[in-house]
């Protein structure tokens, strides 16, 4: 053991006798008292513990190498101010490169900022696809209907079909609904064509509107469904699933008994849009007038053909087959300015040419246009 040594271990002034040869060589000056060295500022003091850490986990590698170097000041003293801290070493549990907690609130404060900004851009897009869809879907089923007519005297289908009776040997009167004339007529399931996007989860058995057992009323947002009764012809297409669930009605003025068209502009008479049933239309421009709100209850007698036409399904209106083959979207207010059939009033008291002002109009619907 040196005099190096015996002053690390016990902290007293070294002999210099001991460490004369190299005193002589000017590389071992006089210490200072203790472990600490002697600084112009007490903050300044700071123990050597590199030493005595190395010490104390058994680096012998690093004591020696300690050892092994001729300057007695590096041994006994860690007086450099360039050498990192202990607290910077590889061993310790701080990580410069992590993010630290505000760094992590701002980035998710700005991704939520952005989630925001884009939410309401990317809910008017997806509104804006499904009304091209639904208007495509209607495209197909104008040419259906106009397929429909050419082999059945210009006629749409109307809630009569006559089937034949083996046994009775005569045919005999059927109660059905369109979606069942147009399936048994294409030979095709027609589930998805009579669904429009934005209305195409059923509404359930229980709901308001319910008509009879085997009709239920849909919602602005939710599709009509009836159970048939006629059941001879769809079990090739449909095995025993005899529920049809749709978002469209067919113009019931349109039926071959009901209220003669005459001479409609094709172009100006509604065929098939979106509705909360399968059939239904605006037969007297005075007394169907606008429901108190949306989705009114079809339970009662009150509004009973305007509440299941009046809708805002598309942003202000919904989308709208007309007998001519055109598609388009129809204001809200503009219902009553369509002819539905021959007798209707396009002047009536619910439009602008009969003096409606918008203060005549239920609270929601005074936000849309007016025609």
């Amino acid at each position: 053991m040196n005099a190096c040594d015996s002053v690390i271990r016990s902290g007293k002034r070294a002999d210099p006798r001991l460490c004369h040869s190299e005193r002589s060589r000017g590389r071992c000056p006089e210490p200072a008292e203790g472990i600490w060295p002697r600084t112009e500022r007490m903050s300044q003091l700071w123990p050597d513990l590199s030493t005595s850490l190395r010490f104390a986990q058994g680096d012998k590698k690093g004591l020696s190498r300690a050892r092994g170097n001729g300057d007695c000041r590096t041994r006994l003293f860690h007086v450099s101010h360039h050498a990192d801290p202990i607290i910077n070493s590889q061993s310790s549990i701080i990580n410069r490169q992590a993010f630290t907690l505000i760094e992590l609130l701002v980035v998710i404060s700005i991704v939520a900022l952005l989630m925001a900004l884009l939410m309401p851009a990317l809910s008017r897009a997806r509104k804006q696809a499904q009304a091209v869809v639904c208007q495509s879907r209607q495209h197909g089923w104008a040419l259906m209907f106009a397929a429909y007519q050419n082999d059945n005297d210009g006629r749409y289908p109307d809630g009569i079909l006559y089937e034949w009776d083996e046994q009775a040997r005569e045919r005999k009167l059927q109660h059905v609904s369109w979606p069942v004339h147009m399936e048994v007529y294409s030979g095709t399931d027609l589930r998805d064509a009579m669904m429009c996007p934005s209305a195409a989860k059923p509404a359930p058995p229980e709901a308001e509107g319910t008509r009879g057992s085997d009709v239920t009323g849909g919602a602005t947002f939710l599709a009509w469904r009836f159970e048939s009764t006629w059941r001879a012809d769809i079990e090739l297409l449909r095995k025993s699933d005899y529920t049809y669930i749709g978002s469209y009605a067919l113009n019931r003025c349109l039926e071959y008994d009901y209220q003669p068209l005459g001479k409609v502009r094709p172009a100006a008479l509604p065929a098939f849009f979106d509705s909360r049933l399968s059939y239904a239309a605006l037969r007297d421009a005075i007394v169907d007038g606008p429901p108190p709100y949306a989705d009114f209850e079809m339970g009662t007698h009150l509004y009973v053909f305007s509440a299941p036409v009046v809708i805002d399904r598309h942003e202000g209106g919904l989308n709208m087959l007309f007998v001519d083959g055109a598609v388009r979207k129809v204001g809200v207010k503009e219902l009553w300015t369509l002819r539905w059939h021959q007798g209707f009033d396009t002047a009536g008291p619910w439009t602008k040419a009969g003096g409606v002002t918008p203060e005549d109009w239920p609270a929601w619907l005074r936000r849309f246009k007016d025609y």
